[in-house]
């Protein structure tokens, strides 16, 4: 959650713009594979559970039991990894979504590790 603008600044002006563009790509996927793991791996099912919490009104707090969650996880579910890149690298052109919640979100999802870094990577180059 740390602003990665004057990092890639500072990465073209000491490397120089191709090096320090490659430099940063680099950074900013592999902070996004470390964000994603952490929130697809133990801590992410203290996560969820926590985003449950705080979107269920009286019900049990269970993906099963919020309607918006089970077809989230669905439609998901239903993508090949092709369709899960690209949905990935589609997300990374939005400059609505911020990209550090993003990535802890989308670990969140059924999304494979692979498509993910591979959408983060090519939707960030």
């Amino acid at each position: 959650l740390v602003p990665t603008q004057p990092f890639a600044l500072m990465s073209g002006l000491l490397f120089g713009a191709t090096k320090g563009a490659m430099i940063t790509l680099l950074g900013t996927t592999t902070a996004a594979s470390i964000a994603f793991s952490v929130s697809s791996g133990p801590i992410g099912k203290k996560m969820r559970n926590f985003a449950m919490g705080m979107e269920r009104e009286g019900g049990e707090g269970t993906i099963s039991s919020s309607p918006l969650m089970k077809k989230l996880v669905e439609g998901v579910e239903d993508l090949n990894l092709g369709q899960q890149m690209v949905s990935v690298m589609l997300l990374r052109f939005s400059p609505v979504v911020p990209f550090s919640i993003s990535n802890y979100m989308l670990g969140l999802t059924p999304i494979k590790f692979v498509p993910f870094v591979t959408g983060t990577f090519l939707g960030m180059s």
